[in-house]
């Protein structure tokens, strides 16, 4: 079999609102709040809200065409295992196994992103907490997970630099 390449396409939900106005809500500049889809075999493969998903490449309805495609390198993969290694990953990506932050759609491409290729995908998409402005935007999330926003908003404004 031939060596497939495999992207990972990234689409800014906030279709540049938070590189924008982070600033003056955070404190601090993001570049932007990640969606992403592992595109390989002329599929694009993501975990949207009815699970395991897939697509014609940059088609997601309402998110239009992919802000950044970023090359994963290749695989030799047969297809047919990669869609055997789907279905049995498919009982942890199901609508109820979601989380804003700790089981998301960038969790998924990571995951696949390594099985197809062995890398990963960019950390400032896959793990933004540890970037430098993750604090505040995990906190503010985590706050409102926890129907504990005022704390948590306190916590996070009043803390910026606080490591979590």
């Amino acid at each position: 079999m031939s060596e497939q390449r495999v992207q990972l396409y990234v689409y800014d939900l906030t279709k540049g609102l938070a590189a924008q106005l982070s600033p003056l809500f955070l404190g601090k500049q993001i570049e932007g709040v990640w969606h992403t889809g592992v595109v390989v075999y002329g599929t694009e493969y993501f975990f949207g809200g009815l699970g395991i998903e897939y697509t014609s490449p940059g088609t997601l309805p309402m998110l239009g065409s992919p802000d950044k495609k970023v090359d994963l390198g290749s695989t030799s993969i047969p297809e047919d295992v990669f869609m055997d290694y789907l279905y049995d990953i498919s009982s942890q990506y199901f609508p109820e196994t979601y989380h804003l932050l700790e089981h998301n759609c960038n969790h998924f491409s990571n995951e696949v992103a390594q099985f197809l290729t062995g890398n990963k995908i960019p950390s400032y998409i896959s793990d933004p907490a540890q970037g430098s402005h993750g604090n505040s935007i995990w906190c503010t999330v985590t706050g409102f997970n926890a129907n504990a926003r005022t704390i948590w908003w306190y916590f996070c404004f009043s803390s910026p630099d606080i490591n979590l």
